[in-house]
């Protein structure tokens, strides 16, 4: 999503992000500048080694998926 942006939108839009106008443009703009923000601050935290940072974005996943298991 960070290197894609054509990608970026379409995740944006299809997971809520769909207002219309300036206003959808902005927001748009503000969760990939985001999520680039966060793809570097990953990296950096884990000595720009892509593998450890993969292993953390797993985790995260595995921790999303637990919780959307419960009530």
């Amino acid at each position: 999503m960070a290197d894609d942006k054509d990608a970026g939108v379409l995740i944006i839009e299809q997971n809520g992000g769909q207002t219309a106008g300036e206003a959808g443009h902005d927001l748009t703009q503000l969760v990939i500048h985001l999520a680039k923000l966060g793809a570097r601050a990953l990296l950096s935290a884990n000595g720009y080694d892509v593998e450890k940072a993969l292993k953390v974005i797993d985790g995260w996943a595995e921790q999303a998926v637990a919780q959307a298991g419960t009530p």
